[in-house]
């Protein structure tokens, strides 16, 4: 049986981000440039997936690098106030934060819609507990997609056949009634006419630096399902890179890669009909690393990171996957069928999750978000382009401004943070949950569960603002008890925390 221990918690705030390092030498880190003020107790550092490419681009930033003299768990105890240095004053749904800013935890996440001739200069500045900051700076070039993709480069597709130049199908565009193949795609960004229905779209695992997207008026194109690189790919090896996928209606599964980096999917409607499921990235990389087609090696599988989930509405009978160096953010998800969580992921590094609804779960032991991972082997310094790591740890993890749970769930627990069972030896470290609100249905006990190391409650509320039940499961500061885990693996907690107060730059 559960002990409960009741943690009272302050008002929201703002909130944070967590980043990663990145995938490309071009990948910047720049310690304190040009601080405002630069306390010498603290030395900022941040760091970013990407530099530069065509909108939209998707980046998340990481200061995590940052350390205080005072040797503090940078993590867990400093605050982090990041601005993307985009004048967009839109905000999210769920939060109603504004999409550029995040304060909180050391990771965050945001889209560059809009291209500029000169760089965006992201800011962060990081604070102690005794108000002493200092800043760093990382400079983001986002380029016209229509200089990127002119001519022949863009496709254009609807029927009647569009004419480029026209009703919003660029100028000297190519134009066709049907989709590509799976392998055309590379180098090409494909826009589908709005009002009109497609078959299924399949982007190939050999697909790099592609943009998909929609033009035209009226509602969304739609699509009978959506796949980027979930296959095993061709006789050479090859993974898809530089994908961005946003603005579609899909009727039916989407197959996230099953290797490859830097994916985009952004503002779409997914729509479950009968098993549906939504897989964020990796659920079959275990598979064709044990059964490689072709003569490749495991090696040719390292797991799919750098995916971005922004704004889409998955109504599907699950969502899961595992997140390396990844974000989901803005996004709504509803579980349709029995058995399943809202979003279920079993590994994560290094992963920014906000301003996400993460409402109704399956059945009355389901839960809006369950987190797990892997095995306790420790992965974050490992090379992510070659990673395997279906045994690493869940490690350096920011939830942040999200809505968990529905009036009408039945489930006992809404969040779980935990190995996925007492037997599982599944190391969980460095998480921070924060500013999130708690919808409690009518058998809720608890909240949030907590079972890990260095994990932070902060700012958490339920939905009339009051205390929420946070629970660690049996387990205490030092202690294991009851799950197939080393001591070293339980504590400590920072719960009973109060929000964060921004300091913007």
């Amino acid at each position: 049986m559960l002990t409960r221990t009741v943690f009272a918690k302050a008002i929201l705030s703002s909130l944070f981000g967590i980043a990663i390092s990145s995938c490309n030498s071009s990948v910047q880190s720049i310690s304190n440039p040009a601080a405002v003020k630069a306390d010498n107790s603290i030395t900022p550092q941040i760091v970013a997936t990407r530099i530069s490419g065509p909108a939209p681009l998707a980046v998340l930033f990481n200061a995590s690098g940052s350390t205080d003299s005072s040797g503090s768990d940078s993590f867990n105890n400093l605050t982090y106030s990041f601005d993307a240095g985009d004048n967009n004053s839109a905000t999210y749904t769920v939060s109603g934060q504004l999409k550029r800013r995040h304060s909180g935890g050391p990771l965050f996440a945001y889209v560059y819609e809009t291209p500029s001739t000169t760089p965006y200069t992201v800011k962060v500045r990081v604070q102690n507990s005794a108000g002493q900051w200092s800043e760093a700076q990382i400079q983001i070039t986002v380029t016209n997609p229509d200089t990127v993709f002119s001519g022949s480069n863009t496709v254009c597709v609807g029927n009647p056949i569009p004419t480029a130049g026209a009703g919003g199908c660029p100028s000297g565009a190519l134009v066709r009634t049907s989709l590509l193949d799976g392998n055309s795609y590379s180098n090409k960004r494909v826009l589908l006419k709005r009002g009109e229905s497609f078959g299924s779209l399949s982007i190939d695992n050999v697909a790099t630096d592609v943009i998909v997207g929609a033009f035209g008026t009226g509602t969304a194109p739609i699509v009978s399902s959506l796949s980027i690189g979930a296959g095993a790919g061709g006789s050479t090896p090859a993974h898809p890179t530089r994908v961005a996928v946003s603005d579609l209606i899909v009727n039916g599964d989407y197959s996230g890669p099953v290797s490859g980096s830097d994916v985009l999917v952004m503002r779409l409607q997914h729509n479950a009909s009968g098993n549906s499921f939504f897989d964020f990235g990796a659920t079959s990389t275990s598979y064709w690393r044990s059964n490689p087609p072709g003569g490749w090696s495991a090696s040719h599988f390292p797991e799919p990171r750098r995916l971005f989930y922004f704004e889409n509405n998955i109504s599907a009978s699950g969502a899961y996957g595992a997140l390396l160096d990844s974000a989901l953010v803005g996004n709504t998800f509803t579980a349709q069928a029995p058995a399943q969580h809202a979003v279920r992921i079993w590994r994560a590094m290094r992963t920014f999750i906000g301003h996400n609804d993460m409402g109704r779960v399956g059945d009355n032991i389901r839960h809006s978000l369950k987190l797990h991972s892997g095995g306790t082997r420790d992965c974050t310094q490992l090379d992510t382009n070659t990673l395997l790591y279906g045994d690493c740890t869940t490690s350096k993890v920011v939830i942040a401004n999200n809505s968990f749970g529905h009036v009408n769930n039945l489930n006992d627990w809404t969040v779980a943070i935990r190995p996925e069972n007492t037997t599982s030896a599944q190391g969980i470290e460095d998480v921070i949950t924060e500013n999130n609100t708690f919808i409690r249905g009518g058998n809720t006990s608890v909240d949030l569960l907590l079972v890990g190391r260095r994990l932070s409650d902060r700012g958490n509320l339920t939905s009339a603002s009051g205390s929420i039940i946070s629970n660690t499961s049996g387990t205490g500061t030092n202690s294991c008890t009851g799950y197939s885990l080393t001591n070293s693996w339980c504590g400590p907690y920072y719960l009973n925390m109060p929000a964060r107060t921004p300091n913007w730059p």
